[in-house]
């Protein structure tokens, strides 16, 4: 199907939904509770498949020449759309070493980039620009008027400075970044995020009608402090993945089931 994923969003059945409200189902039954954000309800709504990025697979940012053994960093990653009409994103990313040496906890507008994060990046409008961030491809990029880069680091900071949302995390998207484990010892990070359509710069679709959604997930790994190591995404052009909407790939989010909305 190229670069097209169809993910459904499917209604928790009562179970289920009993069992979430409890909290954090862990990565060994594959569920995680819903958690919101300012603006955002708790009312779960699921996909049905993981999207698993490897070394092997996946699209390799060529800035950063250092590259990993699948085995010591990855991610597999779903996207939800939410009972309340929101974007979820749910990933679990593998990594021997966390470090977050220059991002501060709690800081909005830190370069996440430079340590261990996940990434998510919309083309909010699906023009599929080529060049996001102007002529010269660097840190001064020309505003970004629909959708942009949202991430957030290891430890919970996060940054939205290349978005069309800017320095919004609580308000217009939020989550969490906590530790995953594996048999008592930590395995990487999970994150689960939420996003309103304010940061694709675009209404917010009818609840009952599919919806797709350009876009493109990364991780960025750092092992020794100082600057990232290595970058790994979905999809994405391997000489400017972060900037050329052109190669991202797309999400087909189902309509939420009657009755959730």
């Amino acid at each position: 199907m190229g670069n097209k994923t169809v993910i459904a969003a499917v209604a928790a059945a009562a179970a289920l939904a009993a069992g979430l409200a409890a909290g954090c189902c862990g990565a060994a039954c594959g569920r995680t509770a819903y958690r919101a954000g300012a603006g955002a309800s708790r009312a779960p709504a699921w996909t049905s498949d993981w999207i698993e990025v490897t070394a092997a697979n996946g699209v390799k940012d060529d800035y950063y020449p250092v590259q990993k053994e699948p085995e010591k960093c990855s991610f597999r990653f779903r996207v939800m759309r939410n009972a309340d009409n929101t974007i979820g994103v749910e990933a679990f990313v593998r990594d021997d070493a966390i470090v977050t040496d220059d991002s501060p906890a709690g800081s909005i507008s830190c370069p996440t980039w430079k340590d261990d994060c996940l990434e998510v990046f919309f083309d909010g409008d699906g023009d599929r620009n080529p060049n996001t961030r102007g002529p010269e491809w660097n840190d001064n990029p020309t505003p970004c008027n629909a959708g942009g880069e949202y991430a957030i680091a290891a430890n919970g900071a996060t940054q939205s400075d290349y978005a069309s949302a800017k320095k919004c995390f609580g308000e217009l998207w939020g989550g969490v970044a906590e530790p995953w484990t594996e048999g008592g010892a930590r395995a990487g990070t999970h994150y689960l995020l939420w996003f309103k359509w304010d940061c694709l710069n675009r209404p917010a679709p009818p609840p009952g009608e599919p919806v797709t959604v350009p876009m493109t997930v990364c991780i960025h790994d750092d092992d020794d402090g100082g600057a990232c190591d290595w970058a790994l995404y979905w999809k994405g052009n391997p000489k400017y993945p972060f900037a050329d909407e052109s190669a991202f790939g797309e999400i087909v989010l189902g309509a939420i089931p009657s009755g959730l909305d």
